[in-house]
Parts: structure tokens; C-alpha cells; sequence
């Protein structure tokens, strides 16, 4: 017997990013130019530490939770010429020219909602090479006040390499919440 498509388990190269500054300024896309696919993203993973406390003459430790903390998100995509979207905004953070923080969305789509099957209207000269309908994600990661870390603008050279160079991002977020599509 098939399995329905809607308990299937979302894949994990099914996503989108987008960073959007203040003023609604795009901070990982060229203005002009369709934005670039990621190949990979981590997802945040939220922990809890823990609070000990030793109250007077108890035996044991009390725990409690403490601060909560999240791990650091890394972007990775090729390099592209004429394309220097990572280090420009890894610039703002080290001169503090301009606002650097931006709110991060990671959307991770399933396929029974998110592969098109009418191309849906988007703003002229951004084609959707992806396939997926960005409108209609099974889960959106928000991070807020995101800004860079560490970037590497481009792979390690090597003239005996033929990999393609990639190009990585770090970025650190004060807190995140997770949107759960119903539809998705």
C-alpha cells in the first residue's frame, strides 16, 4: 500500500533563506538579480542550561533551567562572480557602517504542498528555478536579529582541486520561533 504524501517525512533539501534588514533591505540577495540557492543551512538546535543550586544543609543539588542558548546557523552556497553579498554584509558588522542586523527565515517545504503545479506570480526578472512555491512552507525557522559571525569568502584554493568553491557564512541570532504551516 502507498503511503500518504502528507505523512511522509519532509527531505532535507527542500528549503529557502532569506534575510531581510531594516527598511525591508534584502541582505543576502543581489538587488537586481535572482538570489542565489544555498546548498546547505543548519538548523538551529535551542538548549537549555541547566541552573544548580545547593539550598542549605539538602543533600542534594536542586537543578533548574537556566539561560536558554542557541547554536550558531552556517550558510553555504558557491561563489559567484561578481557577487560579494557575504562579505559586504560581514563588513558592516566589523566597521559598524549601516545597519547589520537582519530577521532570517529558513523555510523547509514537503513535497505534497510545495512543488508547483501553476507557476505562482512573482515580481518581473526573478525566475523560480527551484520548483517550489515559496507561499506554502511546512515549517519557517524565524531568527531575529541575526548578524554575521565569520564568513569564508571563497574554498580553499587548490590548483589540483576541481570542486566547485564555496562560500560560508556564520551567523548568530538573539532568538528564534518556529511556524508550523497547517496546510504544509
Amino acid at each position: 500500500m502507498a503511503r500518504v504524501m502528507s505523512t511522509d517525512p519532509l527531505m532535507n533539501f527542500r528549503f529557502h533563506v532569506d534575510a531581510t534588514g531594516v527598511g525591508g533591505v534584502q541582505k543576502l540577495a543581489v538587488p537586481g538579480r535572482p538570489q542565489a540557492g544555498f546548498v546547505s543551512c543548519t538548523v538551529p538546535a535551542p538548549t537549555n542550561e541547566v541552573a544548580v543550586y545547593k539550598e542549605g544543609n539538602f543533600v542534594y543539588e536542586r537543578k533548574y533551567p537556566g539561560p536558554p542558548k542557541y547554536n550558531e546557523v552556517t550558510l553555504s552556497r558557491g561563489v559567484i562572480r561578481n557577487e560579494g553579498v557575504f562579505w559586504n554584509w560581514m563588513l558592516q558588522v566589523m566597521e559598524g557602517s549601516g545597519e547589520y542586523r537582519a530577521d532570517v527565515a529558513i523555510k523547509h517545504f514537503h513535497r505534497d504542498t510545495s512543488l508547483l503545479g501553476v507557476e505562482p506570480v512573482r515580481p518581473a526578472g526573478t525566475p523560480n528555478f527551484t520548483q517550489l512555491n515559496f507561499d506554502n512552507p511546512a515549517f519557517i525557522y524565524h531568527l531575529f536579529e541575526a548578524f554575521p559571525t565569520s564568513t569564508k569568502i571563497s574554498g580553499d584554493l587548490n590548483s589540483t582541486d576541481n570542486n566547485v568553491s564555496m562560500t560560508e557564512m556564520t551567523l548568530a541570532f538573539e532568538y528564534m520561533n518556529v511556524e508550523e504551516n497547517p496546510a504544509g
